[in-house]
Formats: C-alpha cells, structure tokens, sequence
C-alpha cells in the first residue's frame, strides 16, 4: 500500500523553455486533466512527495488554454466527494476528439486509490474509475497511477488475471491499437501486483513520476525528433524506473503499460 521513500545520487531535471502538448486530431478540441496527490492522509499513514507528484505534473499540462481545463486535488481537497464531483463533471463535458488525463499519487490498494478521508468509502474503487472512463465519450484517454500495487485496476477476478498476465507479455508494438475507430486508450501504471512504488528522498518525487516527468519533457526523445511518442515514454520510465528500484532495493518497481492505442501517438512536442 504504501509508497517507500529511499535515497539516490543526485539527478538533474530541466524544465524550462518546454512546450507540452497532448495528441489531438482536431485544432478545436480541449485537455481536461484531473491531476490528485495524497500524503497527509486523515486516517493512513503519510506520505513523502505524493504532492509534489501532483504539482509537478500540472505544472507540466496546465500551460495556455489547458490551465483552464486541469484540476489539481491535493490532500483535504482529494476528498472522495470531491474527486468524484470533478469526475463527473468532466464526464459531461467532454467531448470526442477531446483528451482525457486522470494522475493519482498515493496510496493504493487491491480494491482502488485512498483518498483524504477515511470513511466508510474512502475509496475511489477500480470499478469506478473504469465506469468514469466509459462514462467520458472520447477517443483520447490516458491514465496514471503512481502507487503500489497500481495493476490492481485491472485484476479483480483469476479470469482477468489471466488477460492481464497475456496482455503484459505483448511488446509494445504488439498492443497497438489496429482498430479504424481512432481510439487512444492509455494506462501506465507504476507498478505491478504486489509491488511497491517508490519514492526518491533527495528529488522529491516518486521514482514512477521523477521519470515520467523528465520523459514527457524530451528525455524519452530517442531518436531526437523534437516528439516523444507512446513507445519511447514507456520505454524511458519502465527502464529507468526499474533500474533504479533494481539498484536499491530486492524488491523491484517494473512500470506497465496496458491499453489499445497506436504507439507512434505524440505525447508531447519540446524545444
């Protein structure tokens, strides 16, 4: 459940003169994000940087006209009323060729993500989250879990157990979407079942989003295009993210990639 804190030699992480943008097909269409970071829980034990996650990355996506379009939640203002009001409220608005982003950074368990407050149902369970997402009628969603334990969205049964597991064998190129309908469904979890998700004392930021941030700002660019596709983030984060878990720990943090999308989607454009 809970995130670990640990310490690393010092990296450095550029985020000036960036441009960030999501793939859109259409000029018109709008970025509603809903970004949550959680660590002085009400009733769990606190976390590290879990906040910073979540302010790192709006500071990231909330730039131009999407500022006005990104909700951040953190601590008491990730209630589950609260990130269940916003939930639906972007569910209403958004529109086809829109795009979707949900980031959470917390605690989380087998049965969904641990908001503030610790009551009866103080979670925003996997069911739900997967319910909001058929609710949003775009053809863009991508979603980020920073947690331990984070492919639990996708495991409630020992059928799905089973799907997930053959799902996960599949490269990258393998799971790209070859449907005509245009549909980009993304989802990078942090960490698999049983696994925790780190965070780096000395940064300030879980390992998963330390990584995922310097990615989308032009790390992951591998081929130096100015562009930085599905593949080369997953790619970056999931190497990175491992090797440093592998380097500190017995117990590894291996990101996941889970979704039906083109792999060449352009996450973000920098200069």
């Amino acid at each position: 459940m809970n995130r670990y804190k640990v310490n690393t030699r010092k990296m450095s992480c550029r985020l000036a003169i960036i441009v960030f943008v999501f793939y859109s097909s259409t000029l018109f269409a709008k970025t509603y994000s809903i970004l949550i970071g959680v660590e002085n829980y009400k009733s769990q034990n606190p976390l590290n940087y879990a906040v910073d996650d979540a302010q790192l990355m709006y500071d990231i996506l909330a730039q131009g006209e999407n500022k006005k379009t990104t909700i951040l939640l953190t601590n008491e203002k990730a209630s589950k009323g609260n990130i269940e009001k916003y939930m639906n409220r972007i569910a209403t608005r958004i529109k086809k060729d829109d795009v979707l982003i949900f980031y959470f950074a917390g605690h989380g368990m087998n049965k969904g993500i641990i908001c503030y407050d610790k009551t009866l149902d103080y979670l925003i369970t996997y069911r739900e989250i997967k319910s909001w997402l058929r609710r949003c009628k775009t053809n863009n969603k991508f979603l980020f879990l920073d947690s331990c334990s984070a492919a639990n969205l996708f495991v409630s049964t020992p059928k799905e157990y089973e799907a997930f597991e053959e799902h996960c064998s599949k490269s990258v190129t393998e799971r790209v979407n070859t449907s005509n309908n245009g549909e980009q469904f993304a989802l990078f979890l942090s960490s698999d079942i049983g696994e925790v998700s780190y965070e780096l004392s000395k940064y300030k930021h879980g390992v998963f989003t330390f990584y995922l941030s310097r990615g989308l700002l032009g790390k992951a660019d591998y081929n130096n295009d100015g562009f930085v596709n599905i593949e080369e983030l997953y790619i970056y984060v999931r190497n990175k993210t491992f090797g440093l878990s592998k380097y500190f720990s017995n117990d590894t943090q291996c990101p996941l990639l889970i979704g039906n999308f083109d792999k060449n989607t352009v996450l973000s454009v920098y200069k």
